[in-house]
């Protein structure tokens, strides 16, 4: 039991961080994911940390999840909240419209909703696509 249990709690870890917590990246860059998805996708990774076989039923949490999304140097194991990841991921895109990032994506966003200098400080327009509006949603974050 010694050095397996340990070498099976690492494994899930591993497992979380790097395919339960990754696959949804492409979509969170782009959209504004609504809060029920968020939480079922925290749900599934406790789930899988605390209980890995069960896919319904309780299960018994022997620490607090908050402390688990704590970085590893500050005793947690790293874990990355869906949400906070959508928002970070965001606002990479709104920095990269605001930084003037040379892309033909970034130069048709620019183009199609009048990006100018003063575009962080104004109203969004009220028609624009999801992508837009998930941009919008995050200025406060780059300002």
């Amino acid at each position: 039991m010694g050095w397996r249990s340990k070498s099976i709690w690492a494994g899930r870890c591993t497992l979380i961080n790097l395919v339960a917590q990754t696959l949804p990246t492409y979509v969170m860059s782009s959209f504004n994911i609504p809060s029920k998805i968020y939480d079922r996708l925290d749900a599934a990774t406790r789930r899988f940390w605390w209980k890995p076989k069960a896919t319904e039923g309780k299960f018994l949490a022997w620490k607090a999840w908050d402390k688990l999304y704590l970085p590893k140097g500050k005793g947690g194991l790293g874990f990355k909240k869906a949400k906070d990841s959508n928002r970070a991921l965001l606002a990479k895109l709104a920095w990269m419209v605001a930084s003037k990032r040379d892309s033909l994506c970034m130069e048709i966003l620019r183009a199609k909703y009048k990006v100018r200098n003063d575009w962080l400080f104004k109203e969004p327009p009220k028609a624009a696509s999801p992508i837009w509006k998930a941009i919008e949603g995050v200025k406060s974050i780059i300002v």
